[in-house]
């Protein structure tokens, strides 16, 4: 695991894998860091840009903890839960050997040894306005599959408050190829720009970058 974490701050800070949010960052106030396990992109964005607040949400207890205990600023609004379309307690599959590649799908080609666990649920929806949040300017989701739901379920109403929101998704079969399809048609009703890049490591892994401006 060591290995693997380290690789992993080598492809952020030093491979700059999340280059083309440079310019988003620094012009930002508010970001949602949604499931970046052990903090990295959040600590990424305060070397960018320390005034930011941050809203970071991890399910998994053992990398939330990692995260709170390595990352020292004082706003962060921490939630050791995950996002999806509805409240609740849902069964998880956790990576033990790449604590990033834990989702609640168990049958992956990123999670083929998975421990099942509980974790908590919440809806962005319901978090956004609880938290009486009216503009976000960048929300990044790394979800391992669990972006389309979240996206197709989300109310338009909230997705316009976000500015810039990067997604990460993974397409293995047919299906997630046409909910891929689904979710862009909804993104692009909302956002003037709507880039798609690559990984710099793999052809099965890519972004959607999605901006108002």
């Amino acid at each position: 695991m060591d290995k693997y974490e380290q690789a992993l701050k080598y492809e952020i800070f030093k491979n700059k894998e999340y280059w083309f949010l440079d310019n988003i960052i620094k012009q930002s106030n508010i970001v949602f860091d949604i499931w970046w396990h052990l903090g990295y992109f959040s600590e990424y964005c305060l070397e960018i840009n320390q005034s930011l607040i941050i809203h970071f949400f991890e399910p998994v207890k053992e990398s939330f903890e990692k995260a709170q205990n390595r990352i020292n600023h004082m706003d962060i609004y921490w939630n050791n839960s995950a996002i999806m379309h509805k409240n609740g307690i849902s069964e998880f599959f956790i990576n033990s050997e790449k604590s990033m590649q834990s989702s609640f799908f168990n049958k992956n080609f990123l999670n083929p040894m998975w421990v099942q666990t509980n974790v908590i649920i919440q809806k962005l929806d319901e978090y956004i306005d609880n938290r009486e949040i009216d503009r976000i300017n960048l929300m990044k989701i790394d979800i391992e599959w669990s972006e389309f739901d979240v996206i197709e379920n989300m109310w338009n109403s909230h997705l316009n408050m976000i500015e810039n929101i990067c997604i990460e998704y993974h397409i293995l079969d047919k299906s997630f190829q046409k909910r891929l399809d689904i979710m862009i048609d909804k993104l692009n009703n909302i956002y003037r720009y709507l880039d798609i890049i690559p990984n710099k490591y793999t052809d099965k892994i890519w972004y959607i970058l999605a901006k108002k401006q």
